[in-house]
């Protein structure tokens, strides 16, 4: 299977550390059950758990880090995961949800990373390492419940259960179990008071906003009737969209995700439909004495509710419309670099390279602005010195000086610069024009850009030299290649 990160994620905390696993790779979470130990297994290797008549090997993610084992709480979990055809459980001391990663939120492991840690996740304000399941499970598990099944006289082997499983995420509400389909969960987010909005609902407590995004909240305690309690750290909001409309529905606590084989999960009796509860559409016997009362996404709000939550998307879409038509959120991004204290930028795609000033010939009877030529790489390129183009006084070269690269009507040219400060990423919005500049350098310059205390002039990089200058630096180029 393979290890996708980009996607859902499982977030758990092991010590202060937070970690993540895809949830591609996780087949549930269950709360610790009773561990058989293991003779002469490795220190992190607790032991095995029956799991429905399937041996799965646990490891002690605390032992594996080499942290100092955690005193047992009700807070502790075992993820059971899928490598190959086999399943272990990894022990971790808190769950914290599921979210949904996008491609830009992964970056790799630097070198100060653990050696189980292959990508960095940062969401939000939160960061979470990604933990490398090869080499977590790096340990000949398989050997070692063989020999425990071996010990104790079983020598069938042990039969997979491959009936098709659907996946639950499972929450509580005051002391009932509740399940959604976990591809009905967009998301499992932390509780923060929502702002309030004019409703006629009774269980719609205002909207928050996510990630430039209005959320209607509702509590699904008020709505299926279950007796409120205090919000507390474990309060949490899980997001499900229902009939294409997004809402976050507030529950107790989050508890765990499972997976049952489809012959578990059963029509509803008919004392529940007859109750007018359509938002159930199946239950499920998750052991002795204990029911899971499956929601339908679908059902879970009214026709009159879908218009309240509707109205609020569709208001936060006609706001960003509006937001996005009025600040042209375009950007470009620009190369800055620095002459005589002056920041100047240029548009990236106008740029080949940027190479340090070394081995530059100079030219006799040339422009006085012309530095010289350089061969890059079997080709003669012009340098032109931006101090002197510009009437700026000379200065000793520096480890800073550098070469910017680029071409002018398809001509390569290069620029000597002081120092090469930054690659910016601007909103076009925020260039300022430059109706205040003098006449004769408004073909030079394109726009400023304000970054805090600093100006940064955006130059016409096409402008910088003119035909002239230009046919005069190609009279040179010709003349050394001639004489070559």
């Amino acid at each position: 299977m393979e290890n996708k990160i980009e996607g859902q994620n499982v977030i758990f905390s092991v010590a202060e550390e937070q970690f993540s696993l895809p949830l591609n790779t996780v087949k549930e979470i269950i709360r610790i059950p009773t561990i058989t130990q293991l003779p002469l297994a490795p220190k992190y290797v607790e032991g095995i758990i029956n799991l429905r008549g399937e041996v799965v090997s646990v490891i002690s993610l605390r032992d594996k880090f080499g942290i100092e084992k955690l005193e047992k709480n009700d807070q502790e979990r075992i993820v059971i995961v899928i490598k190959g055809n086999a399943l272990y459980g990894l022990r971790v001391d808190k769950m914290h949800g599921v979210i949904n990663i996008e491609k830009e939120d992964i970056s790799k492991a630097g070198s100060n990373e653990s050696e189980f840690v292959n990508e960095v996740i940062k969401y939000k304000s939160e960061i979470y390492m990604n933990l490398d399941l090869n080499k977590v499970l790096d340990i000949k598990i398989n050997q070692i419940s063989d020999k425990k099944l071996e010990q104790k006289g079983k020598k069938e082997k042990v039969k997979v259960n491959i009936e098709e499983e659907e996946k639950f995420v499972t929450f509580q509400l005051d002391k009932e179990k509740y399940a959604i389909k976990i591809n009905c969960v967009k998301e499992i987010i932390r509780f923060k008071e929502p702002k309030k909005m004019p409703t006629d609902s009774e269980y719609f407590m205002g909207v928050i906003k996510l990630r430039d995004e209005i959320l209607p909240i509702a509590d699904f305690r008020i709505q299926l009737g279950v007796d409120s309690r205090k919000i507390d750290e474990f309060t949490k909001v899980v997001v499900i969209e229902s009939n294409g409309i997004s809402v976050g529905y507030i529950v107790d606590r989050i508890d765990e995700v499972l997976s049952f084989p489809k012959s578990k999960i059963l029509i509803p009796p008919a004392y529940i439909k007859a109750q007018g509860s359509e938002e159930i559409s199946a239950i499920i016997k998750a052991g002795e004495n204990k029911i899971l009362m499956v929601l339908d996404p679908n059902k879970i709000l009214t026709k009159a509710d879908e218009k309240v939550a509707e109205k609020e998307q569709n208001r936060n879409i006609k706001e960003k419309l509006d937001e996005n038509k009025l600040k042209m959120l375009e950007t470009s991004q620009f190369i800055v670099f620095e002459l005589e204290k002056t920041f100047y930028g240029v548009e990236i795609e106008k740029i080949q390279e940027i190479n340090r000033l070394e081995n530059v010939m100079k030219i006799p009877k040339s422009a006085d602005f012309v530095e010289g030529i350089i061969n890059l790489r079997g080709e003669v390129i012009p340098v032109v010195n931006l101090r002197k183009k510009f009437k700026i006084e000379e200065i000793e070269k520096t480890d800073f000086t550098r070469i910017i690269i680029g071409e002018i009507n398809k001509k390569k040219i290069g620029f000597v610069v002081d120092n090469v400060r930054e690659v910016l990423r601007v909103e076009k919005r925020k260039l300022s024009d430059i109706s205040n500049f003098e006449v004769e350098k408004t073909e030079l310059i394109n726009s400023v850009y304000k970054k805090g205390e600093k100006m940064i002039l955006m130059l016409n990089f096409d402008k910088l030299l003119d035909v002239s200058e230009m046919a005069g630096i190609e009279e040179v180029k010709k003349n050394i290649s001639e004489e070559k």
